[in-house]
C-alpha cells in the first residue's frame, strides 16, 4: 500500500452522478497515488469513445458523504467535476481519472488460459468480457494461438499437486 501512494494519482470510476446544483459526479477508488485539493486541480478523466481524456478540474471530494480535501490510495471516494452536459453524456463506469499522462490503448496482446469443457469452441473472431480491476469491457480475440496444447502426463499432475519435501521446508523458513 505505501508503494502505491508514491505512484501518480489513479482513480477508478464505478459509479455517476448528476447532482443538481453541482453537476457531474463520479464515485469510485483511489487505486494510486494521492489528490490534494486546492485551487485548480487539474485531473484527466476517460478514455472516451475515441480513446482521449477530457481535462477537467475537481471541484470538491468527499469520502462517506463527507467533505475533504486529501484523498489517498485505498479509499472510496467521490469527486465533483467541471464537465460540460455534452461531455457528462459520455461519461461511464471503467473510465479512470487521473493527474498526469493519460493514455489508452484499443488493442493489447494478452495470454489467456481456456478451461476446456464438454462444449469449449473459441474461434477468431472470438468475443469475451476482459476483467482488469473494476473494468469489465468485452473484447474481441483477433489472433488465437495454441501454445502448450497438450494435456499434462498423469505424473506430472502428480509432481504438481504433491509439494516435495525440499518445497515443504521453504514453506516453514
Amino acid at each position: 500500500h505505501a508503494q502505491k501512494n508514491k505512484r501518480k494519482f489513479e482513480f477508478l470510476v464505478e459509479e455517476i452522478f448528476d447532482v443538481p446544483s453541482v453537476g457531474a459526479v463520479v464515485s469510485g477508488f483511489v487505486n494510486a497515488g494521492e489528490l490534494s485539493l486546492g485551487s485548480k486541480i487539474v485531473v484527466f478523466v476517460g478514455p472516451m469513445d475515441d480513446g482521449s481524456f477530457v481535462e477537467t478540474v475537481v471541484k470538491s471530494a468527499h469520502i462517506a458523504r463527507i467533505n475533504t480535501t486529501h484523498i489517498t490510495s485505498g479509499q472510496s471516494a467521490s469527486l465533483a467535476l467541471v464537465l460540460s452536459k455534452d461531455v457528462c453524456k459520455h461519461l461511464r463506469p471503467g473510465m479512470v481519472v487521473l493527474q498526469h499522462g493519460p493514455t489508452s490503448t484499443m488493442q493489447f496482446d494478452a495470454e489467456i488460459c481456456v478451461l476446456k469443457g464438454e462444449k469449449t469452441t473459441i474461434r477468431e473472431p472470438h468475443q469475451a468480457f476482459v476483467h482488469i480491476l473494476h473494468v469489465r469491457q468485452t473484447a474481441v480475440a483477433r489472433n488465437i494461438e495454441l501454445v502448450n496444447h497438450q494435456p499434462p502426463t498423469t505424473q506430472q499432475q502428480h509432481v504438481e499437486e504433491t509439494p516435495t519435501d525440499h518445497d515443504e521446508n521453504k514453506e516453514n523458513v
